[in-house]
Formats: structure tokens, C-alpha cells, sequence
């Protein structure tokens, strides 16, 4: 399994809102996605994301997260964007 937490910072709720529904219920369909966990946090919001596997996790960041992100905020994220905790998990 593969995991990864996201904190950004300024991010306010209706923000993460705006980007969910541009992603048009995508990420209900994600292939490979264990768990999706999203909340505030002092200054901004926090993403928690669990995928079968790395690759899934990769996949889903360029084919819909991306171009979520320039559609909303008219730019493209880096393919590993800043912020990022990334590691590996065992179940």
C-alpha cells in the first residue's frame, strides 16, 4: 500500500470544495484509492490519501488531480508537489 498527506496551507474549505466538484465525482471512481481523508487544520487543510499502490497514486495525480488544479486555479502542480510527505505503508 502507499500513502500519502498533503498540508496547505491558505487552503480554506471552500477552496478544497471548488476542486472536488471540478473533479465531477472522479475520485469515487479512482482506481486503486483505499481512502480519501480531508479536513481543516490551523491555517489551511490537510489531505490523507491511502492507494493500493504507488503507481495508482501517480496515475490519478497527472490524469485528474492536474488538470483539476488548472482548471481551478489556472496552472499545473509539479508532478510531486511541495508539501508532499510521501512514504510507504504496510496494512
Amino acid at each position: 500500500m502507499y500513502a500519502w498527506c498533503q498540508d496547505m496551507p491558505g487552503v480554506s474549505a471552500e477552496d478544497y470544495a471548488e476542486l472536488m466538484a471540478n473533479l465531477g465525482g472522479a475520485e469515487k471512481e479512482a482506481a486503486g484509492l483505499v481512502v480519501h481523508v480531508a479536513g481543516p487544520v490551523t491555517g489551511g487543510f490537510r489531505i490523507v490519501n491511502v492507494w493500493e499502490s504507488k503507481d495508482a497514486a501517480d496515475r490519478f495525480h497527472r490524469d485528474v488531480i492536474q488538470p483539476a488544479v488548472a482548471r481551478v486555479h489556472g496552472h499545473h502542480e509539479p508532478d510531486v508537489p511541495a508539501g508532499f510527505r510521501i512514504f510507504d505503508v504496510t496494512a
